[in-house]
This record gives C-alpha cells, sequence and structure tokens, in this order.
C-alpha cells in the first residue's frame, strides 16, 4: 500500500511541473517533447550575463564557456542564450516563466533556435518545464550536484525516471487535521526506494503520456538516502533519452 501511495503523490506533482514549453505561455506536456522541441541541449558554465534593448522589449544575454553539446551543435567554445526580460535604467520587464541563471553555476539547458531577424541566436525555454537543471556543490570541498531547476538534488537516475528529494517536509505538508489519512514513510535505503519505484512505473506505465515515459519520483527528507547524482552520469543518462527521443520521431515519420 505504501508504494501506491507514494506512487500517488508522483503523479500528483508531474501533474504540477512537466508542461511543455511555449513561448508567452506554458501548456502541458512531456519530458520527451521538450527535448524533441529543443533545437540544442548544451552544459555550460555561466559567466556573465548582460541586459540589452531588443524589438520592442528588454533581452537578458546570458554568456556561457565550456560547453558540452547533448543535442544539436553550436558555437564551439562559448554560447549566447537570451530570454526576454530584464531592467535598462528605470523600465523593467519581467515574466513569471523566465529562468533564474545564477553566474559562475553551471548548468544543463534547453535552447530554441530564434526565428526571423533573432535567427542567429537561441532562447531559453521558459521555466515551466523539467528543462533546467543546475550543478553546485553541496559542501565546500564536494563534487558538483545535480539539481533539477527548483533546487532539488537528484538521488538516483533510472531508464525512465529520476529520484530526486523534495524540498518540503512531510510534517509540513501533512499538519494535523484529526484524520490519520496518510502514514509518514519511513527511511529506507536507496535499493529499497528504486524497487518501489521501479514497481510503481511498471503499474502505470501503459497510462502515462506517452507510454514509457520519463517521470520524476520524490522522497522526503527525512527519507534522503544521502546519495547524489554528479554531472557525468547525468549528462550520459540525458544523452542516451535525447537518442530515444530521436529514434522514436524517426521511426514516426517513416509510417
Amino acid at each position: 500500500m505504501r508504494a501506491c501511495l507514494w506512487g500517488g503523490l508522483t503523479i500528483l506533482l508531474l501533474s504540477l511541473i512537466y508542461v511543455a514549453p511555449c513561448f508567452g505561455e506554458c501548456a502541458r506536456g512531456s519530458f520527451e517533447a521538450d527535448i524533441e522541441w529543443a533545437d540544442l541541449i548544451f552544459a555550460g558554465t555561466l559567466d556573465r550575463s548582460e541586459v540589452v534593448r531588443g524589438a520592442g522589449t528588454i533581452i537578458t544575454r546570458h554568456h556561457f564557456s565550456q560547453i558540452h553539446y547533448i543535442k544539436g551543435k553550436g558555437p564551439k567554445d562559448a554560447l549566447v542564450l537570451a530570454q526576454v526580460g530584464g531592467r535598462l535604467g528605470n523600465e523593467e520587464i519581467t515574466t513569471d516563466e523566465a529562468l533564474d541563471f545564477r553566474q559562475g553555476r553551471r548548468y544543463v539547458a534547453f535552447a530554441h533556435k530564434g526565428a526571423g531577424r533573432d535567427k542567429a541566436g537561441y532562447y531559453a525555454f521558459n521555466a515551466c518545464g523539467v528543462n533546467l537543471f543546475e550543478f553546485w556543490a553541496e559542501t565546500e570541498s564536494g563534487p558538483l550536484i545535480v539539481h533539477v531547476g527548483n533546487g532539488s538534488p537528484l538521488l538516483a537516475v533510472r531508464d525512465r525516471y529520476l529520484l530526486l528529494l523534495r524540498d518540503e517536509s512531510w510534517e509540513s505538508a501533512h499538519p494535523p487535521s484529526g484524520y490519520a489519512v496518510f502514514a509518514r514513510p519511513p527511511k529506507r535505503s536507496l535499493a529499497e526506494e528504486v524497487r518501489s519505484a521501479d514497481s510503481t512505473y511498471a503499474a502505470d506505465r501503459e497510462r502515462l503520456d506517452p507510454p514509457g515515459g520519463i517521470r520524476l519520483f520524490a522522497l522526503w527528507p527525512h527519507q534522503d538516502p544521502e546519495t547524489r547524482v554528479t554531472e557525468g552520469p547525468f549528462i550520459d543518462w540525458l544523452a542516451r533519452v535525447c537518442e530515444r527521443v530521436a529514434a522514436a520521431a524517426d521511426s514516426g515519420k517513416a509510417r
């Protein structure tokens, strides 16, 4: 029963954060749809950001170095990623979907190519899907750890899902109400949690959209198995997912 409750909570989480990118608005979609729509997926370190005036708007240009392309090909040594919004003098434009980049941090980001007068540039996806991953060390001498855009660290990657750590405690999400609806889940080993996620995923596989698609599972802070995913294994995993998405797209075109 516990696995079923945990799976139900996970599906709720997905319904809140899995949406497809769309300029100016967020529409529901899948992780695979984000990958297919992206012209570039890359890992890079943010060196600096500058705010400039664009065609009738304000644009922030983020300059990345130490680039590694996971999907597509772009400039070899540096990449400029733009997004609408920023402040110039007393004028400011803000968007709810703007990504929050921080100088000196390393990221995996999704980008699409501009059109018309902006066709030479690349634009960031809106921050309404799981299309930004940030790397930082959790201890002074520790390795760079992968975090999902909202700051949740990745605990494990599997072929069809990611296991992450929630940023909200069980107690704050389930305040005393007089009704014992959910039992506080116990802390278990990573192997046990992976087996539980495998079972839940298998049971829900055909009901997912797309069937067999990438999903997120999350543990509460008190369940933290103290495992973390670093850049290399994560990029290898994402590259395999990109290859799978490309193969599925080619198969669909051939029909």
